[in-house]
């Protein structure tokens, strides 16, 4: 631990593609419902139940390892399903060259790419989790770049037109 930092990367875990990515969440996903059941934090199963309802950051003061590893289990699986579809992405930023010299083209492309664009806004490829509320420790996954060009470039061009003046958001 540095600084109250502990750090995880993917690539000490052999998560070096989205494969290996992928084998972990199928070899760790009885655990993870498993801890659903045993950690204290109820927000997980209310989850479980319903997996359309967001998900809040975690509040407790002392966070058990079941928690810990629910979240980081979580957070990994929400950047996995997003890293997924580069295909979309890479689509996207083809057809956005074709037309990012006209403004109101642009404004029409940010619009038909509005769902995939909210759901990538927030994404980072270093995930946090909060592990201890006081003294304040985190947990971080660091997802390789690589893995994620295509979801970080479209990101990137969706930003900047959506969360402009102009757009009006």
């Amino acid at each position: 631990m540095l600084n109250g930092l502990k750090r995880i990367e993917l690539e000490v875990l052999n998560f070096k593609s989205l494969n290996h990515i992928e084998d972990w969440l199928e070899e760790n996903k009885i655990v993870f419902q498993d801890s659903i059941q045993r950690t204290e934090c109820y927000k997980w199963t209310r989850w479980q139940d319903d997996n359309s309802m967001h998900v809040f950051p975690c509040v407790c003061s002392s966070r058990n390892k079941e928690c810990i590893f629910i979240e980081t289990y979580y957070e990994v699986q929400k950047a996995y399903l997003l890293i997924q579809k580069k295909q979309q992405y890479l689509y996207a930023i083809e057809e956005y060259h074709k037309i990012k010299h006209n403004k109101n083209a642009i404004f029409e492309w940010v619009k038909y790419y509005e769902n995939l664009g909210k759901e990538v806004l927030y994404f980072n490829p270093e995930i946090k989790i909060n592990t201890q509320q006081e003294p304040y420790e985190i947990e971080e996954v660091v997802l390789s770049e690589g893995q994620c060009l295509n979801l970080l470039k479209f990101k990137e061009i969706f930003s900047e037109y959506y969360c402009s003046e102009e757009y009006g958001n």
